[in-house]
């Protein structure tokens, strides 16, 4: 979107706004397009899910013709160059997500980037679905939900005892038989967790590569708090001791989420420099 540019030029006085309005004008952009293929899932989240308890997760979901007319308009006329499989729990609807996944995959040029959000508990029992995608390139990344290394603490986070090790091991198993597809974890921070993503890091380590970690966003519809930043701070400063020292050399991947006035906080704290700032093709 190269929108910094924009945003330096505004203030060097070299473009005004009416120029950032033609430059939005200049036709409708959606590279980053995420479908739920369900409302149903096996896990609870006390707290962190951002379905309205009101929803009915029984109701008629939306036509799958509906669902490939969306991700056919985005790629032939919005320009989308990556598609997410998201939930609720899109496992819950296997076949659904397969032939979804086969659509996306079979648009001309498959210069689309495929991937699935999930909790990890169903990978075992639709492993053969998931490979066929992988192998066939329909499934080019995967990111498995996981918010604590701790086995007791994840279980309680998510509501239901097993699902650590559930999730665990398929991540292990996907990372050893997939190379083709970017295998990674994406974990919630709270305030209780901070200490179990560390763990997760370290246990994780042998086979994967790629972490995401993100604060957690509270639905509107909860009394969940959203973090104070003294906590994150904590957290950043411990990981990067960890990334520094017991895993230095390892070769991770770890991105951060950082929000709205977050990015503020971070930047005063000195863990970046606003010209660090670099863009990609999401932004």
């Amino acid at each position: 979107m190269n929108i910094l540019p924009l945003w330096r030029d505004l203030l060097s006085g070299q473009l005004d706004f009416r120029g950032v309005l033609d430059h939005f004008s200049c036709g409708p952009r959606l590279t980053y397009l995420t479908v739920d293929t369900t409302g149903v899932c096996d896990l609870t989240c006390p707290g962190m899910c951002y379905y309205h308890p009101d929803i009915s997760l029984r109701r008629t979901p939306v036509a799958e013709e509906a669902l490939q007319a969306a991700i056919a308009a985005a790629y032939t006329e919005l320009g989308m160059t990556t598609l997410v499989f998201a939930g609720k729990e899109p496992l819950q609807n296997a076949s659904r997500l397969s032939r979804l996944a086969r659509f996306a995959g079979e648009l001309a040029g498959r210069d689309i980037s495929t991937g699935l959000v999930t909790n990890g508990r169903g990978i075992a029992k639709h492993w053969s679905e998931l490979a066929a995608l992988a192998h066939n390139g329909s499934l080019t990344f995967l990111d498995i939900s996981i918010d604590s290394g701790i086995a007791a603490q994840h279980d309680a986070i998510r509501g239901v005892p097993g699902t650590f090790e559930k999730a665990f091991a398929a991540l292990e198993r996907c990372g050893g038989e997939w190379p083709q597809v970017r295998v990674g974890t994406a974990s919630v921070l709270r305030e209780d967790n901070a200490e179990g993503i560390r763990e997760l890091l370290r246990r994780a380590v042998p086979f994967n590569r790629h972490f995401f970690v993100t604060p957690v966003q509270p639905p509107p519809f909860t009394a969940t708090p959203a973090l104070r930043w003294t906590h994150i701070r904590d957290f950043l400063r411990a990981l990067l001791h960890l990334l520094e020292t017991d895993l230095c050399g390892a070769g991770l991947e770890v991105m951060i989420s950082l929000l709205g006035l977050y990015l503020w906080d971070a930047e005063a704290e000195g863990f970046f420099q606003w010209d660090e700032l670099r863009e990609d093709t999401q932004g």
